[in-house]
């Protein structure tokens, strides 16, 4: 689900997994690529702030344009109205102020080293041993909506928590990812509550088809017309991991199934059918009948 290339409103496009190494940022990647070459313009947005790989992935930056502080106060936001807070430590009071948590890095006009086209990198990071990492997400999308853009596609952190209801709440469509484990089918239930609750319409992929192609046609059926597509297991991702380059580039069966992904993204009416039916007592079948090998 994209805009048309005849020029219309901005599009905002979350990528989202509860756990990390599921293949989202390998996604992004790729769409963002995809995209990029279609002709839009992107920014692309790294909140996964503890873990921030989106710029290494694209192609290392040496010098980001600008490096913004993010801060936060300190206190539960009801205490925000008040001019002045000190907090009285034995004989000393001590002001309360602002603090920072984080960061935020901008690149405009960023060229991965793959592709020919430019776009705006924007990526933040937690500063280490803080908390915060919600407002630090905040701010980092409130800085990418500053910059021009036709698209902008989030690489989400992965987790059910605020860092990612951020990304959902200002995204126009969320792209779920997951793997055929139960564990990654039952996180992916989680995900999809999560997004239905905030009203957002999205879809599901499931990556590593290939390592349960059976479990994979249960949550491919479970979703009916939310799924997008599969990705197979394949030493060609890793590859491409190595190369520093979307598997995207290269023409292979991996390469096709993403771009019918891509595609499956731009057939808006395929997205537009309603909500995901649910199936408790199937799924909860399907998870008492897994062994513990199947969980591994």
């Amino acid at each position: 689900m994209v805009p048309s290339k005849q020029g219309k409103d901005k599009f905002i496009l979350a990528i989202l997994s509860t756990k990390g190494g599921v293949g989202k940022t390998t996604l992004t990647v790729s769409l963002i690529d995809l995209l990029a070459r279609d002709g839009y313009r992107i920014n692309a947005v790294d909140c996964d702030v503890h873990s921030p790989d989106l710029a290494l992935r694209l192609g290392r930056v040496k010098n980001w344009d600008r490096v913004l502080p993010v801060e936060i106060f300190p206190l539960p936001n009801k205490y925000k109205k008040c001019k002045k807070i000190k907090v009285i430590c034995g004989e000393r009071t001590v002001n309360i102020e602002n603090e920072k948590r984080g960061e935020v890095k901008v690149k405009e006009n960023f060229s991965p080293k793959f592709g020919e086209y430019k776009l705006n990198l924007i990526s933040g990071n937690l500063d280490e041993n803080k908390t915060g990492s919600g407002k630090v997400v905040e701010g980092v999308i409130k800085t990418a909506q500053k910059y021009d853009y036709e698209i902008m596609i989030i690489d989400s952190a992965p987790g059910s928590g605020y860092p990612i209801l951020a990304p959902l709440r200002v995204s126009d469509f969320a792209v779920l990812i997951t793997e055929p484990t139960v564990l990654g089918f039952n996180d992916l239930m989680k995900i999809v509550e999560i997004a239905k609750v905030n009203r957002k319409s999205f879809g599901i992929v499931v990556n590593r088809w290939s390592i349960n192609s059976e479990l994979g046609e249960e949550i491919k059926n479970w979703a009916k017309h939310k799924f997008l597509g599969e990705i197979d297991f394949s030493k060609q991702i890793e590859q491409s991991l190595k190369d520093g380059v979307p598997p995207t580039i290269k023409r292979s069966k991996i390469s096709e199934q993403i771009r019918k992904i891509y595609q499956s993204l731009e057939k808006n009416e395929v997205l537009r059918k309603g909500s995901l039916s649910f199936y408790p007592d199937k799924v909860r079948k399907i998870i008492e009948e897994r062994t513990l090998e199947d969980l591994c």
